[in-house]
């Protein structure tokens, strides 16, 4: 179960960054959009995209939806339209979608922390406008994952300097997003989450109830490790399967126990104790051995071939 947790969250987590950028692409080709950007009419590329960005975020989770012009400065966030100005160039994402023209996707930390994005250049008949970029929350992937398996889920990214206010820390981590707080931090620590770089696979006992325990590295568009994905379910249920395989296993072991000896004992009696008991009641009664029971070529047999050789030489 916790090894397809893992196979579920990455195929999960790959599937909404495809989205993303399917998203970008959409929208990168509008040329309305093209126009405000190249123009640099904040006003006019926020009254153009806010309905489409509202339609996103209500039906597809999409939490974000950013403009950028070259070299990397953000122009315009449709989600928070009065951040904009800031330096972006240190984000890799946007400046490899500017340089080399191709759609990057994939999970990226940006000002509000680890996100699934997907990034597109704009280019209109001029040449690049800039990029435009979808973010998607972790909560909808981990949502996914938690319908599909019935695992908890939660990521974490390492933070980089002081955190947000409103940030929830596990130490040195924050937390982006968790189907339930309660019982990912039941079973994870601080120390736990460090040094996580491949799947790892435990199981914690909680209040005398076992857990399973899932630490996977989170991965960004690069590969790099920024933080750690946890995900953990009460094996309560397999504790209770695995109790009650083991009775059936211990009544069918006693039953085939009984059955065997009563197959033993029946042999015993046809094969052995009745024919003695014909052997003796014949010598008691003056008789000789049962001719057929001398006959056999078993033990009994034998048995009363030796007592007639005894008589014939008292004889």
């Amino acid at each position: 179960s916790l090894r397809r947790v893992a196979t579920i969250l990455a195929r999960v987590t790959s599937a909404e960054a495809e989205r993303a950028t399917a998203l970008a692409e959409v929208l990168a080709t509008r040329a309305v959009l093209q126009r405000h950007l190249r123009a640099q009419d904040r006003a006019a590329l926020l009254a153009e995209s806010k309905p489409t960005y509202d339609a996103l975020h209500a039906r597809y989770g999409v939490e974000g939806l950013h403009f950028v012009t070259p070299p990397g400065t953000s122009f315009l966030r449709v989600h928070a339209p009065d951040q904009f100005g800031d330096d972006l160039t240190g984000r890799r994402m946007i400046t490899r979608a500017l340089a080399d023209g191709e759609a990057q996707y994939g999970v990226e930390v940006g000002s509000t922390g680890a996100k699934v994005r997907g990034a597109v250049r704009m280019t209109d008949a001029e040449g690049p406008v800039g990029v435009v970029e979808v973010q998607i929350g972790y909560g909808p992937v981990l949502a996914q994952v938690k319908d599909l398996t019935a695992f908890d889920v939660a990521a974490y990214v390492r933070q980089e300097g002081p955190p947000p206010p409103e940030a929830r820390m596990v130490d040195g981590y924050r937390e982006l997003a968790t189907t339930d707080r309660a019982v990912v931090l039941g079973v994870i620590d601080a120390e736990s989450m460090d040094g996580v770089k491949d799947a790892t696979l435990t199981r914690r006992t909680v209040a005398g109830e076992r857990f399973g325990v899932l630490r996977a590295p989170l991965l960004d568009f690069e590969g790099r490790n920024i933080g750690v994905l946890v995900a953990t379910r009460s094996f309560a249920d397999f504790q209770r399967q695995e109790s009650s395989a083991l009775r059936r296993s211990v009544v069918t072991m006693l039953l085939q126990v009984i059955a065997v000896a009563g197959a033993a004992l029946l042999s015993f009696n046809g094969l052995v104790v009745r024919p003695v008991q014909r052997l003796a009641e014949r010598l008691a009664s003056g008789e000789g051995p049962d001719p057929e029971l001398a006959a056999r070529g078993d033990e009994g047999g034998d048995l009363a071939r030796a007592v007639a050789r005894s008589a014939e030489r008292r004889e």
